[in-house]
């Protein structure tokens, strides 16, 4: 079963999209803030990160930079999710290893599922590392 960490600060979207992972068959840890990202991390093994952009508590890209300088997460599979596609650089997004970034109001949480399921079977397939897909 794969392991999924959910990183959304709105408690009422995280547990719907929480819900939707566990009913597919995925075991999911949902954490509210970077913070508790990072603690979570430090605990995985995971094999997918789907992450808000905005934060309460930081700035996602230190906290992507910080996750690909750790041996143990350097090579986890992170997807965005965001209703500010302006705000986001994409190519910083694709250097930090974001494989794609969601628009929350154009996908339901079955297609987030969807998504990372074809991730986590991309990256089992491959034996690591992030697939081709980019923002």
């Amino acid at each position: 079963m794969a392991k999924v960490l959910l990183i959304e600060d709105e408690k009422a979207m995280s547990d719907l999209i929480a819900v939707k992972f566990r009913v597919e068959g995925f075991e999911v840890d949902q954490a509210f803030s970077l913070g508790e990202a990072k603690a979570k991390l430090a605990t995985g093994p995971y094999q997918a990160v789907l992450t808000d952009y905005l934060l309460p508590d930081g700035n996602l890209p230190d906290f992507l930079t910080q996750m690909r300088q750790n041996p143990q997460t350097k090579d986890l599979p992170v997807m965005v999710m965001t209703n500010y596609v302006e705000d986001i650089n994409a190519e910083q997004m694709r250097s930090l290893g974001v494989v794609e970034v969601l628009v929350k109001y154009q996908v339901v949480p079955a297609q987030m599922v969807e998504k990372i399921r074809m991730l986590v079977n991309a990256t089992s397939n491959t034996g690591g590392g992030t697939p081709g897909n980019t923002p």
